[in-house]
């Protein structure tokens, strides 16, 4: 899944879960070719939460998944048309749909090392997913956010000052393609990619990941 967190109901472990394994899946549809550019995906608000500096671990924003199966470098940052809900209940100001718009593009960070989390560091995110520093009234709620057991440690985040509109195809993956064929997104991209310093030559081309169970 592209989640970056799972919301869950219960009080059981706001802290670890269990993930269950799956098998990833991609299809090539028409319009796409072997020099698209990949993309890493979220729901909606995750990404500007990374952006905007609410998830992080010391000098590292960090964005949580299930399996290790994303190589470093520099990459693209999908915000999806998924919305976590809880989230946009602890950060109301997400809920501006002109200054947050999704799905888009949203900016690029480098990914440094992906590993295991430990419990603390979880514990930390949980209280900035959920924007509180009471474990107890988190486990009240009826709902909230808790990450997953790996983390993305990235560098060098850069938000793209107007996010480029775009709608990826197909179901849960762990990347997402950009096909070069979309002339209006990839125009925009380059712009925004050109006012921070890069061009579309830095992002990293869509591969399939490695499947692997988690």
């Amino acid at each position: 899944m592209p989640a970056i967190a799972t919301v869950i109901q219960t009080t059981a472990n706001p802290i670890r879960h269990k993930d269950v394994p799956r098998r990833e899946v991609y299809v090539r549809r028409e319009g796409e070719g072997p020099n698209d550019l990949a993309a890493l995906p979220n729901k909606f608000p995750f990404q500007y939460m990374l952006l905007d500096g609410i998830l992080k671990l010391g000098d590292f924003g960090v964005k949580t998944r299930s399996g290790n199966n994303v190589e470093t470098g520099l990459h693209l940052l999908y915000s999806s048309s998924n919305t976590m809900t809880p989230s946009l209940e602890s950060y109301p100001q997400f809920r501006d749909s002109e200054t947050y718009p999704s799905p888009a593009l949203v900016g690029v960070g480098e990914v440094k090392k992906v590993r295991t989390l430990t419990d603390d560091e979880l514990e930390q995110l949980l209280y900035q997913f959920n924007n509180s520093t009471d474990l107890e009234e988190i486990e009240g709620r009826h709902r909230y956010v808790y990450p997953l057991d790996y983390g993305l440690f990235f560098q060098g985040l850069r938000k793209f000052e107007k996010p480029v509109d775009f709608k990826a195809s197909g179901g849960p993956v762990s990347e997402v393609r950009v096909p070069r064929s979309q002339r209006k997104a990839i125009g925009e991209l380059k712009e925004q990619l050109q006012q921070i310093g890069l061009t579309l030559d830095h992002i990293k081309l869509f591969e399939r990941l490695k499947t692997k169970a988690v």
